[in-house]
């Protein structure tokens, strides 16, 4: 978490034809500042070659925090 509150994910992207990153399908480049909503989150790299890999992280709400 950055000092702002905010979950900081950063995306290093190849520029390579057919090389894409999403975190909940948006599509994702370089350095990012997302707004998501507490709970599951879904990151998916898809590979020139046709190949992908997917994986998923949860965003928590800090102990205390409000506002949602």
């Amino acid at each position: 978490m950055g000092p702002d509150g905010e979950v900081h994910v950063e995306a290093n992207v190849s520029d390579e034809r057919g090389v894409s990153a999403t975190v909940n399908g948006e599509r994702v480049r370089g350095g990012v500042v997302m707004q998501l909503s507490p709970g599951p989150a879904k990151l998916k790299c898809s590979h020139g070659n046709g190949g992908s890999m997917e994986s998923s992280f949860e965003v928590v709400e800090e102990e205390g925090a409000s506002g949602y």
